[in-house]
């Protein structure tokens, strides 16, 4: 769940970069901090230690972002750190990259099947969500044997599960509800 306090400063640094129109470089910059926050434990905690102090942590981030993301970025940062909200990083980089995501009309949908589909297939998965949703489609495909049959597709809290494990369950469900 995201709180007041992160949607606010998602909204301010949206509202910066589109002023300055800089969307797209800084929406790079914080799906590359993303992930490497996420897949660094040290840098995590780092960010949520209180016993760095501001001016160490500040120089720091300095160190080893200055040069290599966009200077907003790495202002909004070093704002963070000032304002002691540096421990909610994660999550408002998570919420800005769901607000760009909101504000440019566009979604996530995950397609699961048991083999790999080909791209006729793919393409017309795409365009089918895309004429439901009527925003743009940002995939992502994967293999799910669990399925036995069929595909499944995620499009953020929605879920077209076409698949044959799905349909035995259902048969399941109604042979329990018959008495016999």
């Amino acid at each position: 769940m995201v709180t007041r306090i992160v949607r606010r400063y998602t909204k301010a640094l949206y509202e910066q970069t589109a002023q300055l129109g800089l969307q797209k470089a800084v929406t790079e910059d914080i799906n590359s901090l993303l992930i490497l926050l996420k897949a660094n434990q040290l840098l995590k905690n780092f960010f949520r230690s209180p016993v760095i102090n501001k001016v160490k942590k500040q120089s720091a981030i300095k160190m080893l972002f200055e040069g290599k993301v966009n200077k907003v970025t790495l202002d909004f940062i070093l704002f963070l750190v000032e304002q002691t909200r540096e421990d909610l990083i994660l999550e408002m980089f998570e919420d800005f990259i769901k607000y760009d995501k909101e504000m440019t009309n566009k979604i996530d949908v995950n397609v699961s099947s048991v083999i790999e589909l080909d791209d006729k297939t793919k393409n017309t998965i795409i365009e089918e969500v895309k004429a439901y949703s009527g925003k743009e489609v940002i995939p992502s495909f994967d293999i799910d044997e669990s399925l036995i049959g069929g595909f499944k597709i995620n499009m953020g809290d929605y879920v077209i599960d076409a698949s044959i494990s799905r349909q035995l369950e259902i048969i399941k469900n109604k042979f329990k509800q018959v008495s016999l």
